[in-house]
């Protein structure tokens, strides 16, 4: 049984064209009836969804925001069910002329031209053990499942050990820009 996202706090989302593309740190979310199932999968087998929550940027004060949304995982926002944003600093809430919106990651960095972003708080967790797990663990070790489609798209030069160091402490420099009290 899917959370009820009408009792969140926030503003719905109404977008209706808008698109992801996670690896330019934009993300959008289109609302939907249905979850698609995906291939393979039955119309009696229960698709696993949860409510997710993405950290995004404010487009009026560019603050931290949240959009939280039921969906099967992070790979495909822009299938996200109820979508609700909510700014921690100011009352700005999408209306129908702000369709399609953008919404900027809020935790975004680059590292050698590549961008690097996590989802939430959670994600960048997953991702500092991810990176400090040896390469040959990697594939051993289990990480929650709304993150797997998300590390399967790391870019290779960043996971070798040239790089390694350098995207763990961009991902803990991410870390600490998480508001207080958030």
């Amino acid at each position: 049984m899917l959370p009820d996202a009408r009792t969140r706090t926030g503003k719905p989302l109404l977008n209706e064209e808008a698109t992801s593309a996670p690896r330019s740190g934009w993300i959008g979310v289109l609302p939907v009836e249905e979850l698609p199932r995906p291939e393979g999968v039955k119309e009696t087998d229960e698709l696993y969804t949860e409510l997710l929550d993405i950290a995004v940027q404010c487009p009026d004060c560019t603050n931290y925001a949240r959009i939280e949304g039921i969906g099967s995982e992070f790979r495909n926002i822009t299938k996200m069910l109820d979508p609700v944003f909510g700014c921690s600093v100011c009352s700005w809430g999408p209306s129908e002329h702000d369709n399609p919106e953008k919404w900027q990651v809020y935790y975004a960095g680059r590292l050698e031209g590549a961008m690097v972003f996590a989802m939430n708080e959670e994600h960048m967790a997953v991702l500092v053990e991810y990176l400090e797990t040896p390469p040959i663990r990697r594939n051993t070790v289990e990480y929650p499942w709304e993150y797997r489609a998300l590390m399967g798209r790391l870019p290779r030069g960043m996971l070798s050990g040239k790089f390694r160091g350098d995207m763990v402490s961009l991902v803990k420099r991410l870390q600490r820009t998480r508001p207080h009290g958030i």
